[in-house]
């Protein structure tokens, strides 16, 4: 599939837009908080390592990549043709994440969105400029604000401990666990069309159980994002069709990291705690 989407972006002509260069970026953020260091084409990117690492500036369509661990143990991930483009050839802002799980590093697909010529404000990225070849930013770069500053923001916050500790509680998200038999690991999402015309076909089905049936059988050819996961799961009106369709369909989403957010198709409390101790570690 990647020699397809390869030749794709390849055929698609550059001189539609020729007055704004367009770049891609990369972010890639250790889940465990486990330190790496990042190879572009052979270039180091990092010259010590770091659990946190945005490349910008990215104007072709596919880089060789290597991502070593400061654990020596572990094998590093190596990718000959790592694209940086959507199956159209857009060069796009992608989101990883990586897991040092042995015997070797493991990179997560989180997102793609439109490419962004600007660096997002986070104190926790080390950013780097592959165009021009140097470090736009890094942890060590980050001001601290003034002792008088602290002292009156850690009493603002005190003055709020209660409501705080509730939106903590409320905002705790689960650790989705990788599914044993992962499909979609190194794939991309299907396309936009092809979705629409397998959720017609499902909404074409006479019953509850023929609808719930053709899902399965749609999800398991493809590779669907998480909101795709969900668009499919609405189409369904009994709860247990949702809870059956969505354990199904955790083994063909690229997303996994989001996939606590298919919790929102269901109705029922118990229901949701069931999904989400399936899902969970």
């Amino acid at each position: 599939m990647k020699q397809v989407l390869f030749l794709i972006c390849m055929l698609i002509p550059f001189f539609s837009n020729a007055q704004e260069q367009s770049y891609a970026s990369i972010t890639i953020t250790a889940i465990d908080n486990k330190k790496f260091t990042v190879f572009v084409n052979g270039t180091a990117i990092n010259a010590t390592p770091e659990n946190a690492i945005r490349i910008e500036k990215l104007n072709k369509l596919s880089y060789q990549l290597k991502i070593v661990g400061e654990d020596a143990k572990l094998l590093p991930v190596v990718r000959e043709k790592f694209f940086v483009c959507n199956k159209s050839g857009a060069l796009r802002d992608f989101v990883y994440t990586l897991q040092s799980t042995s015997p070797a590093l493991k990179l997560i697909f989180v997102s793609m969105k439109t490419s962004q010529n600007n660096s997002p404000k986070s104190e926790a990225l080390y950013v780097y400029d592959f165009e021009k070849g140097i470090v736009v930013s890094k942890k060590a770069d980050i001001v601290l604000p003034k002792p008088d500053t602290i002292k009156s923001t850690a009493l603002a916050i005190s003055t709020k401990t209660e409501d705080s500790a509730k939106v903590q509680i409320k905002q705790t998200i689960p650790m989705v666990k990788e599914p044993a038999d992962w499909h979609c690991r190194d794939e991309w999402p299907i396309w936009k069309s092809d979705f629409e015309k397998g959720k017609s076909q499902i909404l074409s089905e006479k019953t509850g159980n023929q609808q719930l049936r053709k899902a399965k059988e749609f999800t398991g050819k493809s590779c669907l994002t998480t909101e795709q996961v969900i668009e499919i799961g609405m189409l369904l009106n009994d709860e247990d069709a949702k809870l059956d369709f969505a354990l199904f369909a955790i083994d063909h989403t690229i997303d996994i990291k989001n996939f606590y957010r298919v919790d929102k198709i269901f109705l029922q409390a118990k229901t949701k705690t069931i999904f989400t101790n399936f899902i969970s570690k």
